[in-house]
């Protein structure tokens, strides 16, 4: 965790190259850009925006955490704390256990979800050449990780947004010049209501529900401030993320509107990918022979240098929950910074046997969900991916409430668990609807319910805080009235 010491530009680099993910950014920015043009693009920077307000609006109620030095930096630890009561100390370690699964969980598809986008734009030839890169990818980065802990994340990242920066830069070059070449401009026309129609209100609520909660729910975001331990270094680095994640945002959704206007005129013989995956086109212009090409694989390298350093994260992440959280926190009952020289190497040891591990589990998930079809749909994976980490979020919501006035430790359990399920039925039961080409669900098609699947995970986990509090409430007035 750095002792405390990130300072802002670290904070700024770090922040800013997590995010500009493959999985959980670019491939779902590219693909409304390809289905929505100007209109995609306007609503995900609301998006963004909401990233940053929704974060901001909470810090204060987190800043006692973040700058206490004492604690393990977890948000896992944050809501077991917030809703500890005297004499519930074992239910505050199974609610920290709970959202530690949710969170590991979560990632752990997430991750599976970036590096497959990864090896999609390597074009293998078969499952078992995708299963071979795959393998190799995840080792490397496995390895990486569990040598240099979070300080390579600065390495991944800073190496990361450079790659990226220059991709970015080519892209838009090819952009321009065949957008030239044909006469056609990428966007057919601009922001209108009729944009928003084909939208549709489901994702349009969706994608404000993730804005808002996105830096809430993101175990990377309160490594990252607790690497800092400063309110002001988080307010800052959160604050000018904003003007990053924005300008790439215009350019891959620049991209995906290409892929849909241009590209079909510019290569009229080619085979195109579509909406699913507008980014797999890069792949033919690398094979144009042209100097396009030298500035094609200079995307595709930016590209998969970006699931790399999200995978690092990710990876990092995943480490430092299952150590501090379950490990130290849970199991041995003690804080992280309470033990010998000794013991926290043996506790260092124990994290890189946890990331290699959790590479060779991931390699076998690969290969399960590859050939069940599940990786060829990559915007359907990422709603049931990040839904997951959205049973945090009612949690997180209810922490701002007075203490007095916030439910215990039996409601906290509650929700994380229904939140919990509500995702896996919710996406998994949503996806399976859809490729058996299922009915409407209670007026709705399959493919929105799999879209609301954050929403209906944050709504359902908020029910039994709520019901927790209003219940304590009546307790108290009738406690009161008796005395």
């Amino acid at each position: 965790m750095l002792d405390g010491k990130l300072q802002p530009k670290g904070f700024i680099l770090t922040i800013s190259a997590a995010n500009l993910s493959l999985g959980n950014f670019i491939i779902f920015i590219a693909i409304w850009g390809y289905n929505f043009g100007a209109t995609g693009l306007a609503v995900f920077l609301v998006n963004l925006l909401l990233n940053v307000v929704g974060f901001l609006l909470y810090l204060k109620v987190f800043r006692t955490y973040i700058e206490d030095r004492a604690n393990s930096g977890t948000i896992h630890e944050y809501i077991s704390t917030s809703y500890c009561r005297r004499g519930q100390e074992r239910l505050c370690l199974i609610a920290r256990l709970f959202a530690s699964i949710v969170t590991v969980s979560g990632l752990a598809l997430a991750i599976l979800f970036e590096l497959s986008l990864a090896v999609s734009l390597l074009q293998p030839r078969g499952i078992l050449d995708s299963l071979y890169i795959f393998a190799g990818l995840a080792a490397l980065i496995g390895l990486f990780t569990a040598n240099g802990g979070f300080r390579t994340l600065f390495v991944s990242d800073g190496f990361n947004a450079c790659l990226l920066g220059i991709g970015a830069v080519g892209l838009v070059i090819l952009m321009w010049h065949y957008s030239h070449a044909t006469g056609l401009a990428p966007y057919a026309e601009g922001v209108s209501f009729d944009g928003l129609r084909r939208i549709g209100l489901p994702a349009v609520i969706s994608i404000c529900v993730i804005g808002f909660g996105w830096m809430l729910v993101a175990m990377d975001q309160w490594q990252r401030a607790c690497a800092s331990r400063s309110y002001n270094t988080t307010w800052l680095g959160t604050s000018r993320y904003l003007i990053v994640v924005a300008a790439a945002a215009a350019v891959f959704a620049t991209w995906g509107a290409f892929a849909a206007n241009v590209l079909p005129t510019a290569l009229p013989d080619a085979t195109l990918s579509g909406g699913a995956n507008p980014l797999a086109d890069i792949t033919l212009l690398a094979q144009s022979g042209s100097w396009g090409s030298v500035l094609a694989l200079a995307a595709i390298t930016g590209l998969v240098f970006a699931a790399v350093a999200t995978t690092n994260t990710f990876l990092n992440v995943l480490s430092h929950s299952l150590t501090s959280d379950v490990l130290v926190g849970i199991l041995a009952r003690r804080g992280l910074h309470s033990f010998s020289p000794d013991t926290d190497r043996f506790l260092v040891s124990v994290a890189r046997v946890l990331i290699v591990s959790v590479v060779a589990l991931l390699i076998v998930l690969f290969a399960v969900f590859s050939n069940a079809g599940l990786m060829r749909d990559p915007l359907s994976f990422f709603f049931i991916a990040y839904s997951l980490q959205f049973a945090l979020m009612g949690p997180m919501i209810v922490s701002a409430v007075p203490k007095g006035y916030r439910p215990g430790g039996w409601s906290v359990n509650a929700s994380l668990v229904v939140g919990f399920l509500a995702a896996i039925f919710v996406g998994f039961g949503s996806w399976a609807h859809m490729q058996r080409q299922g009915a409407d669900i209670l007026g709705l098609p399959p493919v929105d319910w799999l879209t609301l699947a954050p929403v209906v995970t944050v709504f359902v986990g908020l029910l039994p805080l709520i019901i927790g509090g209003l219940m304590g409430h009546v307790w108290r007035k009738r406690t009161a009235a008796r005395n």
